[in-house]
């Protein structure tokens, strides 16, 4: 589900999506979304729990932007998005990203985040090549989390 906001308030959202992997998409119209939301008690428990899932998420970036410098928001966004399989750490979804769009998430711009990304590269944290990023030790990433 995407922009609630306009679910709510009626107005038009100004947003330009794009995906990242193959993707099906599906279009209701407002109302019909307002009908379901009325009528399908577990549809409207789903609805509820995504907006409270997407209020967390903007008070998480609020509090990361107001607490942390980039260096630890770029830690963070990593461990979010790193799976461990058999004692093995992938970067999953965010791996192959220009460095622009890992600065936007992490609310700062390509030059600062690459500094931060070449920081962790020579604390043998990460492996950097050719658009894409490998995770070589991520319980050292975590023991920075904690500091």
């Amino acid at each position: 589900m995407f922009d609630v906001v306009s679910l709510l308030d009626g107005q038009p959202n100004q947003y330009i999506s794009e995906v990242l992997e193959d993707t099906h998409l599906v279009q209701i119209s407002l109302d019909d979304v307002k009908n379901m939301i009325l009528q399908d008690e577990k549809f409207r428990q789903y609805f509820y729990a995504y907006i409270a899932s997407q209020l967390k998420t903007m008070e998480e970036l609020a509090i990361s932007l107001s607490f942390y410098d980039v260096y630890q928001r770029v830690l963070q966004l990593f461990a979010r998005f790193t799976e461990t399989v058999n004692g093995t750490s992938k970067l999953k979804v965010i791996n192959n990203l220009a460095h622009e769009d890992l600065a936007s998430m992490v609310g700062s711009v390509r030059k600062v985040v690459n500094r931060s990304l070449q920081r962790l590269k020579k604390d043998g944290i990460i492996e950097i090549s050719r658009k894409n990023i490998h995770i070589k030790n991520f319980q050292k990433l975590l023991d920075k989390l904690s500091i």
